[in-house]
């Protein structure tokens, strides 16, 4: 495997795909995407048997496919559960640019238990296809940066943008930076003056700097961890009568 790049070039489309024009989504897909570059291409409908997943895949440069990621983490309030099956894994990547690559889907990045085991899988970069909407922009803005900061990744996120019978999607597509900083962010639904079009977002990154200064100045993130606490709490003992004095 080929160490990681200094410098990678991001690209993000944000579109709103229309559900029963698949011709139309590909080559939408195939007119923003330029050639020879990883592809993490959204998620779609899998079936396996008589389940069906929310699944993510991600490309080679030569157009092979090299992971596949079922959401794990289903959107109850909305009633994602009574479509789709849960996958029962994260996934992770190897990559020959990228090093080990994470690969979620929406609400499987609002845990952070997945950033932090996608980070002890070994992943620097995370790319995530979400449909955010709306009125949850201030998880959006919130939950990410401090994922990035606290486990030292590179996030590069997109989301879908428009209206749909259900509400409005908040696009704000984003590449964030392993210290926390948006380092690149896309057009919001509420910022639009018109319709929502599909926009294409590209930003240069430091890859490798930016992931070793963030090991420099939070690297007591990982060498202070104490394992053995995190998987129980427990409550204080009762406090006990001083004894009385002789």
């Amino acid at each position: 495997m080929r160490p990681l790049l200094d410098r990678a070039v991001v690209g993000i489309a944000q579109w709103l795909p229309r559900p029963g024009d698949p011709a139309g989504h590909l080559a939408a897909a195939l007119e923003l995407v330029a050639a020879g570059a990883w592809l993490a291409a959204g998620s779609v409908p899998e079936r396996d048997g008589t389940a069906v997943y929310n699944t993510a895949l991600l490309f080679s440069r030569e157009g092979e496919l090299r992971a596949v990621h079922r959401k794990a983490h289903l959107y109850a309030p909305l009633g994602e559960d009574e479509v789709f099956s849960a996958g029962q894994r994260l996934t992770v990547c190897p990559t020959e640019d990228f090093g080990v690559l994470g690969l979620p889907v929406c609400f499987d990045g609002d845990f952070p238990e997945t950033a932090r085991a996608l980070r002890l899988a070994g992943a620097r970069v995370v790319v995530q296809a979400s449909a955010y909407e709306v009125e949850a922009e201030s998880w959006w803005d919130g939950l990410y940066p401090a994922r990035a900061l606290e486990n030292g990744q590179w996030w590069v996120m997109s989301n879908q943008c428009g209206k749909t019978p259900s509400g409005t999607l908040l696009g704000g597509s984003q590449v964030i930076s392993p210290s926390g900083r948006v380092v690149s962010r896309a057009v919001k639904a509420h910022e639009l003056t018109g319709p929502a079009e599909p926009a294409l977002l590209v930003a240069d990154i430091a890859l490798r700097e930016e992931l070793a200064e963030a090991d420099r100045v939070n690297s007591a993130l990982w060498e202070c961890r104490r394992e053995e606490l995190y998987n129980r709490a427990e409550a204080c003992p009762p406090a006990h009568d001083s004894p009385e004095s002789a």
